[in-house]
């Protein structure tokens, strides 16, 4: 069953930079909304998938489709009295769009794996439960070869599954891997060039662990090839794999046994057989998890997940992290408000930005789509000042996030004429907050209606010194909330 959910933009932000559009938006309703999984469509915009109870009895599968500037074009539900939860959306052949994740609505019960298959317009084509008497939960879906799908999630509460279906949805086979009475769990699944799979999740029952990251190469049978389990003595699970350039694969999840504290991103490169070349760690005092990563053009990768560790007043936020092909951090862009959010899915757009989706917990909770120029950036820049030959002073901005009134706090060594201007996150001037000669502090006091913005400070320069002194350019960002 089909029903309509109200969308409510609390962030509608959409900038071109250079050739990249870049957006920041929000979709939900009086409930929780989540999105997770995103695909840019052939159209030049995007397909989400995550599931909502917005005005609904329980959750249901949620999908939105949006133009290549993150504009709804529709939003609808699917789902019964039950809890339905979409974790993953796939292309179709037909120009459709094809979504896994687990129904209680449907099937035997209890929670079973759900496929459900749309049209281009969000119409319901076909949906397939399946499953077992106990739990069961599909987490990815992949077209294959011939058509149809490979998919992989957890089967009767404790196994690793794979199972094949036609275009149609059909189930062609189910084979499962792990014991009867502890967790394994698959969590991405790619088909390889000689029509093979592999698969990455966490075992329970191998490992020196309590869970470790668990790596399955199997032909195109099922049977298996090799497996590798990768971890030490507390948890780890891989939450995304991909195939690399040169035959091996890209590993990303969290683990507990080598960060400092809590959850780290943890990030593998292995070989073509599985074997460790190198792994990363990234994080802090907190937690810090990633869900998703991705090859990128120049031959590194970007990550997605939230980070508590950089987050804003404590709680999460999204966390982008570009590194080369090494795994050596690039960069990274955080992402969000103050009240918990995490990116779920990440994909390289064919401007070579990335468009991010997850949740944004600025009101309740709500779907968050996020279109980056391919250095992270939607609209203006948080800058610092270059080197140069004129006074270097300090840029705060008290508090961030602000409710009705903020603080821009300048302190100067030395005087310094300066302009200071705020912006909204398009790169639009809204107001200029000063003008004039500062002598070491200066407290402006501003105020805006809900949203995210710049204020930027600049110095104003006498004609014939443009040439000769680097020009001040300092750039905070500031949220305010209702």
């Amino acid at each position: 069953m089909s029903k309509r959910l109200t969308v409510l933009f609390i962030v509608s932000l959409v900038i071109s930079v250079g050739e990249a559009i870049t957006f920041e938006r929000s979709f939900g309703g009086s409930g929780a909304d989540l999105g997770m999984s995103v695909r840019q469509t052939p159209d030049g915009g995007y397909i989400v998938a995550g599931y909502s109870n917005s005005g609904l009895t329980s959750y249901d599968f949620c999908a939105v489709k949006t133009d290549a500037y993150g504009n709804s074009q529709w939003l609808k539900t699917y789902g019964g009295t039950e809890l339905d939860a979409a974790n993953c959306v796939e292309l179709a052949s037909d120009g459709g769009y094809v979504m896994i994740g687990t129904t209680g609505s449907f099937g035997t019960g209890t929670p079973d794996f759900w496929i459900v298959k749309i049209d281009e317009q969000g119409n319901q084509s076909w949906d397939k439960p399946y499953g077992s008497t106990s739990h069961d939960e599909g987490y990815f879906i992949e077209k294959t070869f011939d058509g149809g799908y490979i998919a992989t999630g957890g089967y009767r509460s404790f196994d690793l599954c794979l199972f094949k279906l036609a275009s149609n949805g059909d189930s062609s086979w189910l084979y499962r891997y792990g014991t009867t009475d502890l967790w394994e769990e698959g969590y991405c699944i790619r088909q390889t060039p000689d029509t093979g799979y592999v698969v990455c999740g966490y075992t329970s029952s191998e490992g020196a662990g309590l869970c470790d990251v668990w790596l399955i190469r199997a032909n195109k049978y099922c049977d298996i090839m090799w497996r590798k389990i990768y971890g030490d003595t507390n948890n780890e699970e891989g939450k995304w794999v991909e195939r690399t350039a040169d035959g091996g694969y890209i590993i990303t999840g969290y683990t507990e046994s080598f960060g400092a504290q809590g959850k780290d991103i943890w990030l593998l490169k292995t070989n073509a057989d599985g074997d460790t070349e190198w792994t990363k760690r990234y994080g802090g005092s907190q937690n810090d998890e990633a869900y998703c990563v991705r090859p990128t053009p120049d031959g590194g990768y970007v990550i997605i997940g939230y980070t508590e560790t950089q987050g804003t007043a404590g709680a999460s936020d999204v966390w982008l992290l570009k590194t080369n092909a090494n795994g050596d951090t690039v960069w990274t862009k955080t992402y969000g408000s103050i009240c918990g959010d995490v990116g779920y899915s990440v994909q390289v757009t064919t401007d070579s930005g990335y468009i991010i989706c997850g949740q944004l917990g600025l009101n309740g909770v709500d779907i968050y789509l996020l279109k980056t120029d391919k250095n992270g950036y939607i609209g203006v820049e948080e800058k610092e000042n270059p080197k140069s030959q004129i006074p270097n002073p300090k840029l705060e901005i008290i508090p961030s996030p602000a409710i009705s009134k903020a603080i821009a706090r300048i302190t100067a060594d030395s005087p310094l004429k300066a302009t200071l201007k705020l912006y909204d996150c398009a790169g639009r001037e809204i107001s200029t907050l000063f003008t004039g000669i500062l002598h070491s502090r200066k407290d402006v006091t501003f105020s805006a209606p809900p949203g995210i913005y710049f204020v930027r400070l600049e110095e104003v320069q006498p004609q014939t010194e443009r040439k000769s002194i680097s020009r001040l350019n300092l750039s905070r960002k500031i949220i305010f909330i209702q």
